[in-house]
């Protein structure tokens, strides 16, 4: 019975270090995937944050992008708005000018609309600008073959050309649209 017994002893005692053994080999391998998942978790959160942080960038790059556009339309906006203004404004003061200044004008005007040699036509003025027609420029606008039209036109002030069926709108109005873009240029230049 004592030889049964070393023997159990013996089994029991093999037994108990291969346990211990699978217990340890068991053990470093929970340890080693333990320390890959925190490596790859790791990692993992640091790409994560990386990348958190370059979606923040061009999330920020997209706003100050943004934020310059609507500025440059605004000031854009801004500048159109005051270019129209002034323009307005000279327009305004042309219709108000002193009239002996506005009349000289309108002679010049209308001495550089008319050909050489003058044609026989019609200028109409406005109903303001009929009554006020100094008779230097009465005679100028019979020097250049013109008659005067006896009924007043619909326009601000300025004139109408009439040659037979041609009409040549010399209006204030009509100046101005014609030379807009030069008007703007040269209020944006100015201006700005």
């Amino acid at each position: 019975m004592a030889d049964l017994q070393r023997i159990t002893g013996h089994i029991e005692q093999a037994a108990n270090e291969e346990a211990a053994e699978i217990a340890r080999n068991a053990q470093d391998k929970y340890d080693e995937i333990l320390r890959a998942y925190r490596a790859r978790g790791e990692q993992e959160s640091k790409d994560a944050l990386e990348n958190a942080r370059k979606e923040a960038e061009r999330i920020t790059e997209r706003a100050i992008s943004a934020a310059a556009q609507k500025n440059a339309q605004s000031l854009l906006a801004y500048k159109n708005q005051k270019i129209g203004e002034v323009i307005e404004s000279a327009k305004k003061y042309v219709l108000s000018m002193d009239r002996e200044e506005y009349m000289r004008r309108m002679q010049r005007l209308l001495e550089s609309k008319v050909g050489n040699p003058a044609k026989a036509g019609v200028v109409a003025f406005n109903a303001a600008d009929l009554k006020d027609i100094p008779s230097g420029f009465k005679a100028k606008i019979a020097e250049l073959q013109l008659k005067i039209a006896d009924e007043p036109a619909d326009i601000s002030g300025g004139f109408l050309l009439v040659f037979g069926n041609v009409e040549e709108n010399c209006s204030i109005d009509a100046l101005f649209r014609e030379n807009h873009e030069k008007l703007v240029d040269y209020a944006g230049k100015n201006l700005f």
